[in-house]
């Protein structure tokens, strides 16, 4: 076949792309619908008693804004990393930093926490597989119509904005505010999701990458 008939033949067999859209507007519909399905999760597995009491407590408040950035800051670099094109140090740094300052929060919840002890917690543990799921889902499903290069970094960033978040959401659920089982059953489990994102990112994501 001549390089003429070979160009109108795929030409004749493409099918027209849609552009994915910007990062950030995609990030602010994902997390719309995400909050969504968070705030239905906690209604569904029963939100706490004194919700209305704890949440003018300023150490809940500090751990909500800092599981809330988390999940913001690690989603949107998500989608952005996504973008072949889109590569910068900061996409990277920002996310970590965010980490590395929720750590220290943690560090100091530590160290004020009046007794060491995590108590039980499998309940937080299902709370948070379960606010994840549907959230996670539809991050990855949009992630999936870009062409990630990197896709165990985007998978990564993606189950750690996704579990911060179910995270939040399981603190309106779970009465324990002990800073240890905080760590053990709530922060901990973030970061086993995030590990696990980075398989999940090269299951799911890497079919759509070798196309890039």
């Amino acid at each position: 076949m001549k390089t003429g008939e070979l160009i109108r033949e795929l030409a004749r067999q493409g099918v027209p792309v849609r552009p994915c859209g910007r990062p950030l507007i995609r990030f602010c519909q994902w997390a719309v619908a995400a909050s969504l399905f968070i705030a239905i999760g906690v209604v569904v597995l029963g939100l706490r008693v004194d919700v209305a009491t704890v949440s003018q407590s300023p150490e809940f408040v500090w751990q909500s804004l800092f599981m809330l950035g988390v999940a913001a800051v690690c989603a949107t670099s998500a989608f952005t990393l996504s973008v072949p094109d889109k590569r910068s140090l900061w996409l990277t740094i920002v996310p970590l930093a965010t980490l590395v300052a929720w750590s220290v929060l943690i560090a100091g919840m530590l160290f004020s926490a009046s007794y060491v002890q995590a108590g039980p917690g499998l309940k937080c543990l299902r709370n948070i597989l379960a606010l994840s799921f549907a959230p996670g889902a539809l991050l990855y499903f949009m992630l999936r119509r870009a062409a990630a290069l990197n896709v165990g970094a985007v998978g990564l960033l993606a189950a750690l904005g996704v579990a911060a978040l179910a995270c939040l959401g399981t603190r309106f659920i779970c009465h324990d505010d002990n800073p240890v089982h905080l760590l053990v059953w709530h922060y901990v489990p973030v970061l086993a999701l995030g590990g696990f994102g980075t398989w999940l990112g090269g299951l799911i994501l890497r079919r759509t990458a070798t196309f890039a």
